[in-house]
This record gives C-alpha cells, sequence and structure tokens, in this order.
C-alpha cells in the first residue's frame, strides 16, 4: 500500500464539529460573523468554546462540493474531487520533500478556488487540467511541463524556457 504524507489524509478528511483550539472540545459557538473583501471569498467568523471560554477566529472558504459535476468525455459525471487533485499535483512536483506536500496542498487550493470563482455549468477533465497546468507553471515550470506532458496537454517533452 502506498503512503501519502499527513496532508493528504488532513485534505480528505471531513470534519463534522468545529473544534476549540485551546481544549480540543468539539462544540463551540459562533459569536460573530462577516464576509472578507478577499478573493476567493472568505467568511471570517469569531467562535466560543463553551468549555474553556476562550475565544477564536477561523476564515472559511466555500466548499469543493459546491462546484459543479465533471462531465467526462463519455458524458459520465462525477464529482469533482480536490484531494485526488492534490495526488496528481503532488506527484509532478519536483520541490523538496520537505515543502512539497504543502506545495501541492496550496496549488490544489488555488485550483479550487479559480474554478469556483469562474462559474462553469459543468467541469471537464481539460478544463481542470489546463488551469492547475497553468498554475504549477507559474509556481514551478519544470513541474508544469510534468503535469502537462502526463494529462496530455503537451505533446513534446521539449519545451522553451
Amino acid at each position: 500500500m502506498k503512503s501519502y504524507p499527513l496532508a493528504f489524509y488532513i485534505a480528505i478528511c471531513q470534519y463534522v464539529y468545529m473544534i476549540c483550539v485551546y481544549c480540543s472540545y468539539r462544540t463551540t459557538t459562533v459569536a460573530n460573523t462577516r464576509p472578507t473583501k478577499h478573493t476567493p471569498p472568505q467568511v471570517w467568523r469569531r467562535r466560543f468554546c463553551t468549555v474553556c471560554k476562550k475565544t477564536f477566529t477561523t476564515y472559511e472558504y466555500p466548499s469543493s462540493s459546491e462546484l459543479p459535476l465533471v462531465k467526462t468525455a463519455d458524458e459520465r459525471e462525477m464529482s469533482y474531487s480536490e484531494p485526488r487533485l492534490l495526488i496528481s499535483i503532488w506527484r509532478e512536483l519536483t520541490t523538496s520533500s520537505q515543502t512539497r506536500a504543502d506545495d501541492a496542498a496550496a496549488l490544489a487550493s488555488t485550483v479550487t478556488q479559480r474554478l469556483l470563482s469562474e462559474h462553469h455549468t459543468y467541469l471537464t477533465p481539460t478544463l481542470i487540467a489546463t488551469i492547475t497546468y497553468r498554475a504549477l507553471t507559474a509556481f514551478e515550470p519544470t513541474s508544469g511541463a510534468r503535469y502537462g506532458l502526463s494529462h496530455g496537454l503537451l505533446t513534446s517533452n521539449r519545451f522553451e524556457q
């Protein structure tokens, strides 16, 4: 069985409760909520723990489950999966092993937020691959070229610098 860094497991897990960052109690209350002016859209929340009585702040983003379905070439529909994209990016990154998982998670989040902001009626694997390729190339051209080759966006391993 192949093992992945902790970032993959964190990306895959879905937490039901907002856990207090101080005492790890499972139930907190929202004391204040405001939208932010940042892109991608965020919601700022001040949370209060009912056990330890401390407050903390969270910044929340729209879920990738809000994205439209992915339509494949044979017209099948499947849901968008950011963890799957994260693994795909991680495989192509050539950064050091210490920052590789964090870089892949940040890039997958960037691609997801870009897809959310563009308001497509449906997604295609080619659209997702193209946006990922552009983000990866801007971050690290060598990794972008590897990703482009493995996803059929480039037809040769000879590319211009």
